[in-house]
C-alpha cells in the first residue's frame, strides 16, 4: 500500500468523535432551544420584517449588491443577507428557521472548536490527542453567556455565520500546513472569503492563519507544507 492511499484511511487525529459531537449538539440544543419561539424584535423589525430586499433567497442581484442595512451604513455582507432571505423564506416569514440556521451555525463553530484545541493539544499523524480537554473547550466556547445575543437574535446572524466560516477555514489551513494537501488550501482560502461576505470582521481570518504560522514556528513544529 502507498503512502498516499495509507493517508487517505487514516483519519485526521484532530477530529471530534461521534460522543464529542453528540454532546456538543444536546448541550447546544438545550441551551439555546427557547431560541426557535423567538419573535422578531429590535433590529430583526427593520432589517428583516420591513424589508421586502430580504425576502426572496432567488434575488441574487438584490441580495448580493445592495448593502446590508442600506447605502447609509454601506455594509456589504451579502452571504448575511443570502442566509436571512434563506431563513425568511423557509420559515414562511416567521423568525424560526433564522434560528435553526443561526444554532446549526453555532454548533459548526463549536465542532470547529474541537479541532483547533485537540490540534493545539499537540495532535500528530501517529497519536490521538486527549479529546475531554478539547471538548470542555468547545462546550465554554459554546455555551458562554457572550454567545446568547448572536445566537438567539436574528439581526445578528453575520456573527456566527462570520464565526464558523472563520474557524473552520484555520482547521483548513491548519490541515494544509501538515500535510500540504492543495484542497484544503482551496478549501482555507475559500472559507476566508465566506467569513468576509458575512461581515467586515472576516477579514482577520487570513491574520490568523499567519499567526497559527508563527505560533508553530515559535513552537519548533514542523510541518508537511514549507514548516
Amino acid at each position: 500500500m502507498t503512502d498516499g492511499s495509507a493517508g487517505l484511511q487514516r483519519s485526521d487525529p484532530a477530529t471530534p468523535s461521534r460522543a464529542s459531537t453528540a454532546l456538543l449538539l444536546l448541550a447546544v440544543t438545550l441551551v439555546f432551544a427557547r431560541a426557535l419561539g423567538g419573535a422578531f424584535v429590535y433590529d430583526d423589525l427593520t432589517l428583516l420584517a420591513a424589508n421586502p430586499g430580504l425576502h426572496d433567497p432567488w434575488d441574487l442581484g438584490t441580495l448580493w449588491a445592495t448593502p446590508l442595512w442600506g447605502e447609509q451604513l454601506g455594509h456589504w455582507r451579502p452571504l448575511t443577507a443570502q442566509l436571512l432571505a434563506l431563513g425568511w423564506w423557509l420559515g414562511g416569514g416567521q423568525p424560526w428557521a433564522i434560528h435553526a440556521l443561526a444554532l446549526l451555525l453555532h454548533l459548526l463553530a463549536a465542532i470547529a472548536v474541537v479541532r483547533l484545541a485537540r490540534h493545539g493539544s499537540g495532535a500528530l499523524p501517529t497519536m490521538r490527542p486527549a479529546l475531554l480537554p478539547a471538548t470542555l473547550a468547545a462546550l465554554l466556547f459554546a455555551l458562554h453567556p457572550a454567545q446568547a445575543e448572536s445566537v438567539a437574535w436574528c439581526a445578528a446572524l453575520n456573527d456566527v455565520l462570520a464565526g464558523a466560516c472563520a474557524l473552520h477555514g484555520l482547521c483548513a489551513w491548519l490541515r494544509f500546513r501538515a500535510e500540504g494537501r492543495t484542497r484544503d488550501l482551496l478549501a482555507a482560502t475559500a472559507l476566508a472569503a465566506l467569513a468576509l461576505a458575512a461581515k467586515e470582521g472576516g477579514a482577520v481570518t487570513p491574520l490568523l492563519y499567519v499567526a497559527s504560522d508563527l505560533l508553530r514556528r515559535g513552537s519548533g513544529s514542523n510541518g508537511g507544507a514549507g514548516g
